[in-house]
């Protein structure tokens, strides 16, 4: 996640579209507010990540992973794609 192209260019993207709408003046404008907007952006993306992902999962013993199931009736195979990204698996 951390050198994702798509995660570069999108927090490319915001940092720009932020300092176009003059958000966070305190940055300042040209490349240095830019760069300032980046790097926020990005940080706070990979410690998102890093905390979402990595950290609490492994405090409250859960696994994140999703589990395919692929037996079972349509209707049990549906609310298990909808309630396996909020009820994960304890350890």
């Amino acid at each position: 996640m951390a050198i994702d192209p798509v995660t570069l260019g999108l927090t490319g993207a915001i940092a720009g579209i932020q300092q176009a709408r003059h958000d966070f003046n305190e940055y300042g404008q040209g490349a240095a507010g830019y760069g300032k907007r980046f790097g926020a952006n990005y940080a706070d993306s990979v410690a998102g990540t890093f905390i979402g992902g990595a950290i609490l999962p492994s405090l409250l013993k859960q696994d994140p992973r999703y589990f395919y199931q692929g037996s079972g009736s349509a209707g049990s195979r549906l609310l298990h794609a909808i309630e396996s990204p909020v009820i994960s698996r304890g350890r």
